[in-house]
């Protein structure tokens, strides 16, 4: 395995096996999407290497997280990473099927990246949580049983299953409260949509402002 070590904000480094967990803008927009709470108790759902926990440790460190991976070489990457970063106070590692996890607490929050393979792209991890079965209902049916009372569940899908995503949260007692779309262009149709729900909550849904990849990539460029 040859590893790669990514220096992400705040100093905290990300342990990578090179070109089988690759992460991109997607992972990046989703943890910015997530809201953070001091003290809170997050939950990550198919976790692979850690990147959305150590994004997520980038902007704010006082929380706790507990990240769940099918995937044992993948969970070897996570421990090394909360080694190096020093978090053991702050992330577990669990090298458990997502749908047999069980923990001693409910959490404020369930983050997940559910498994989909853009065109020409083969990743390990997508291929063993496929292969595992995991599935939007899954996701929340889980979400749903590790949740505080009206907890959140943050996550994404591909925009033409939307509405597969929706029925999901809803079959779980899940309303969608917040969405955000994603566009390559401007002139193109959103690819992604990212997605928080909230656990036994009334119906009510905020839109936010529309994500142009284009358009971020220009305000980072040097």
């Amino acid at each position: 395995m040859k590893k790669r070590y990514d220096m992400l904000d705040a100093g905290i480094c990300l342990v990578m096996d090179e070109g089988v967990y690759p992460y991109g803008h997607d992972a990046v927009l989703l943890s910015r999407f997530v809201p953070l709470k001091k003290g809170e108790k997050l939950l990550d759902l198919g976790a692979a290497s850690g990147v959305l926990a150590f994004l997520l440790l980038g902007r704010e460190k006082d929380f706790f997280i507990d990240c769940v991976e099918i995937d044992p070489e993948a969970v070897s990457l996570l421990k090394e990473g909360i080694r190096l970063n020093a978090l053991e106070e702050k992330v577990r590692a669990y090298c458990n099927d997502i749908r047999d996890f069980r923990s001693d607490c409910l959490y404020d929050t369930v983050i997940s990246n559910p498994p989909y393979a853009k065109a020409g792209q083969v990743q390990k991890h997508v291929l063993a949580r496929t292969r595992a079965g995991f599935t939007y209902e899954d996701l929340c049916c889980v979400a749903h049983r590790l949740l505080k009372p009206k907890g959140r569940l943050i996550s994404m899908c591909p925009a033409p299953l939307l509405f597969s995503f929706t029925k999901a949260c809803q079959n779980n007692g899940f309303e969608i409260k917040r969405v955000q779309f994603v566009q390559s262009l401007t002139h193109k149709p959103p690819y992604l949509v990212l997605i928080e729900a909230r656990k036994d909550v009334n119906a009510g849904v905020t839109y936010e402002p529309t994500v142009v990849l284009s358009q971020i990539k220009k305000e980072e460029a040097p």
